[in-house]
């Protein structure tokens, strides 16, 4: 024991309102099952999970492209981080890195037509995915809300 410390039992937590702990449990695998859906999508791509995400990102910016600094917050990386992958996509012909017309010290990343298609051959899997959701799911707007409400509490945790 060291010197002063008080001899005292810390109270146990009061425990979990009764099923939130299967909630939580039920959440954690979901999350490791997209992030294997998204390993599956990024091998269909012949990609990498970093690089599918990254040319994903430019692909749904259109033409306009995404910032690097906006696509490095939402990877959750240092925009520096972002060098590496945006130069082996623009080697491989599938991203351009160019300077952004209203921020000179900016930069852009727009995917090339060729990275739109490879993107193509993932897509199968979503579309696929999307219908087995409406499926199992008829009440698609319940679970919206369940969710909207579910990452609400996570990220205010």
């Amino acid at each position: 024991m060291l010197p002063n410390a008080v001899s005292q039992t810390v109270p146990p937590s009061p425990p979990a309102p009764a099923g939130a702990a299967e909630v939580w449990s039920q959440v954690r695998e979901l999350a490791r099952a997209v992030a294997e859906l998204e390993q599956r999508q990024a091998e269909a791509c012949g990609l990498r999970p970093p690089l599918w995400r990254l040319l994903g990102l430019a692909a749904a910016a259109g033409e306009e492209g995404v910032v690097v600094s906006k696509a490095a917050e939402v990877l959750g990386l240092r925009p520096q981080a972002l060098n590496r992958p945006a130069g082996e996509l623009e080697a491989e012909g599938l991203l351009r890195r160019e300077v952004d017309p209203g921020d000179g010290r900016a930069r852009r990343l727009r995917a090339t037509p060729d990275g739109q298609v490879r993107l193509e051959l993932g897509q199968a899997r979503e579309v696929e995915l999307l219908n087995q959701i409406s499926q199992a799911i008829p009440q698609a707007a319940v679970a919206r809300l369940v969710l909207q409400r579910l990452l609400g509490v996570v990220a205010t945790a």
